[in-house]
């Protein structure tokens, strides 16, 4: 599943590494273990908590944004 996701050597993921560790990390920050489920696996990230992924590429799109914005600007003036 996480090759599919990320990509191998041989064939690109269908999200890539920066966002499927963004998703990882919503999934968890969201979760409230239980008794009966203390823990999550990834493919139960991927079928219940799916709306975190376009979270993530929102989140990656805009510190991507804020990164080109800011790429030309003096720090000595602030």
């Amino acid at each position: 599943m996480l090759g599919r996701w990320v990509g191998t050597k041989r064939k690109p993921g269908e999200h890539g590494p920066e966002v499927t560790k963004k998703f990882i990390d919503l999934c968890f920050a969201d979760y409230k273990p239980s008794l009966d489920w203390p823990g999550v696996s990834f493919g139960w990230m991927q079928k219940w908590m799916g709306r975190n992924l376009q979270r993530a590429v929102n989140e990656l799109k805009a510190e991507q944004q804020r990164a080109e914005r800011n790429e030309g600007v003096d720090n000595t003036w602030f």
